[in-house]
Parts: C-alpha cells; sequence; structure tokens
C-alpha cells in the first residue's frame, strides 16, 4: 500500500478530489484533516504562511500516475504537494478489504 498526500487551503477541493478517487475505485479510503495545518513555505521569493487541510489517499502502487494525474487537473494550487509513503498493512482483515476495495 501507499498513501498518497496533497494539501490545500480549500476543504471542498480536497474533498472533491477524494471523492472523484473512490467512485472510481482508485483508493479503498480517504483521510482530511479536519483542525487543519500551518504551513509555511518558501514561494516566489518570500515566506508565505497559509492554513490549509491534508488529504490523505490509501492506494496501491498500480493507481499511482493515475492519482497524480487527477489531483494535477482538479486541484485548486498551481504546483501541488504531491507526495508518496511506502506503508505495509499488518492486519490481515483489513489487508483484504483494502485489496477488495480498489481496481
Amino acid at each position: 500500500m501507499i498513501l498518497i498526500q496533497t494539501t490545500s487551503d480549500s476543504k471542498k477541493n480536497l474533498s472533491k478530489i477524494g471523492k472523484v478517487l473512490l467512485m472510481n475505485k482508485l483508493s479503498a479510503c480517504i483521510h482530511i484533516t479536519d483542525s487543519g495545518i500551518e504551513s509555511s513555505y518558501i514561494w516566489e521569493d518570500n515566506i508565505a504562511t497559509e492554513h490549509e487541510y491534508q488529504l490523505t489517499i490509501k492506494t496501491d502502487e498500480k493507481n499511482r500516475d493515475v492519482i497524480v494525474n487527477l489531483i494535477m487537473e482538479h486541484h485548486n494550487y498551481d504546483v501541488p504537494e504531491i507526495i508518496e509513503i511506502k506503508a505495509d498493512i499488518l492486519n490481515k482483515d483489513y489487508y483484504k478489504w483494502f485489496n477488495n476495495s480498489i481496481e
């Protein structure tokens, strides 16, 4: 399993992306942080600070490219953060559910 994460200042935008992923069975489960994150970063040679939300997408490596393209197409940022974290599923029943939930 891999986790793909992206952030946005729009929870609505992340929810839209997440719903598309779930409807197309590209992800078994998504998480959106509700409390938000304070992000500070360099943008156009200045330090910017924004309130953001984080979308975590649980998926399989075979769906990576489709998900990245979907995020790029629907994201409200010009340069969205898209990162991948590799994860092992340690619960046999969850593993079975996960694999039956994605295509």
